[in-house]
């Protein structure tokens, strides 16, 4: 029996997934006017996906002790995800933050029906990669409660700083689509970078 990693069959597949998901941000500038700060907030999102697929990781190769873990890392990753939300509108929508540090309900309830579709995507590819690679090719195995506790803060970190200089480059540009396209594409070749590290599949792309 051949195994999945040795064929390319998920590791593909996964790759796929995740081209489709940072392609679809550039249909949304060049032909829905998607802003800035529509981007921000989707990759935002994003870090969300990756740590709602972390608990079941944690889940994984933590085993009873679980218990513990999860709701530490949710209450921890929470808060991190509340803090970098804050600081996105605060430096790119300042307008738009009340005494709440954030904007209204409603305002998120347009955001979350502008992006719903990418969203979905998000949650699709995320998910591809954790059944065929985290599952699929057993990269549970060479993990472990500290690696990946760790894992999804080494991935955003790394994207989100990228980010939010590239945003606050774009502000002082006046060509915003293109700048908001190539921003989108140096995202894409980073968190490729991060993906391909992460799940350590250049020798089995070659």
């Amino acid at each position: 029996m051949t195994h999945p990693i040795k064929s390319g069959k998920f590791t593909r597949f996964s790759i796929l997934s995740l081209v489709a998901a940072n392609v679809l941000p550039v249909i949304g500038v060049l032909f829905f006017d998607w802003s800035l700060l529509e981007i921000l907030f989707l990759y935002w999102f994003e870090s969300g996906v990756i740590g709602f697929y972390n608990v079941f990781k944690l889940i994984k190769v933590s085993g009873i002790i679980a218990i513990f873990l999860v709701p530490f890392f949710m209450i921890h990753y929470g808060g991190f995800m509340i803090g970098h939300l804050v600081f996105i509108f605060f430096f790119f929508a300042p307008d738009l933050v009340h005494s709440s540090f954030l904007p209204s309900l409603e305002f998120f309830v347009q955001l979350f029906n502008t992006l719903k579709f990418s969203i979905v995507v998000l949650f699709m590819s995320h998910g591809v990669s954790f059944f065929s690679n985290f599952l699929g090719n057993h990269e549970y195995k060479n993990s472990n409660i500290v690696i990946q506790m760790k894992a999804p803060y080494i991935r955003i970190v790394t994207m989100h700083l990228t980010l939010l200089l590239g945003g606050a480059l774009i502000l002082q540009l006046k060509e915003e689509i293109f700048a908001l396209v190539v921003l989108i594409i140096v995202k894409t070749v980073a968190d490729f970078g991060s993906y391909l590290k992460e799940h350590d599949l250049l020798k089995a792309l070659r």
